[in-house]
């Protein structure tokens, strides 16, 4: 089986999918650019996740807090490029309000952050930003396969 945070993308992912501004142009990791006739889309991506023991005995119970990003592309040269990406954002924000789609795989859901990506350079991209979430659950010691509910 698959680590619970490859069912968390999924369903992240599944979850965005089909709102009105991006549609079906959803992807899981994306590195490589999005054409620019398939704009706006959204890259879901997991980061870092910080693991906490909450019981002795065997096994464990495990707090995982993990971060997930949505990348929000959109047309750069496009006149409103902000504005698109702020549609997008909100449209995120009111989807991923916990309920019973992430009961059973997610304790709790939460936006952290917001941030805008520049280049190497210090130029803002004015066509990309992200969207950070934690993800809270858990996990038995030595099965991070199975979600603890």
């Amino acid at each position: 089986m698959a680590h619970v945070r490859t069912a968390i993308r999924d369903l992240l992912k599944d979850r965005v999918t089909g709102l009105q501004a991006t549609g079906d142009r959803v992807y899981k990791n994306r590195l490589k650019p999005v054409p620019a006739n398939q704009l706006p889309a959204i890259s879901v991506s997991s980061g870092d996740e910080q693991i906490t023991t909450l019981t002795q005995g065997s096994p464990r119970r495990l707090q995982r807090i993990l971060q997930v990003s949505f990348d929000i592309i959109a047309d750069a040269d496009a006149d409103g490029a902000a504005d698109a990406l702020d549609i997008v954002a909100e449209e995120i924000e009111a989807v991923l309000v916990p309920g019973a789609w992430s009961a059973g795989k997610i304790f709790d859901l939460a936006p952290v952050s917001s941030t805008e990506v520049f280049d190497a350079e210090g130029r803002k991209v004015s066509g990309q930003s992200r969207l950070t979430y934690e993800v809270e659950y858990h996990t038995a010691e030595g099965a991070a396969d199975t979600v603890l509910a």
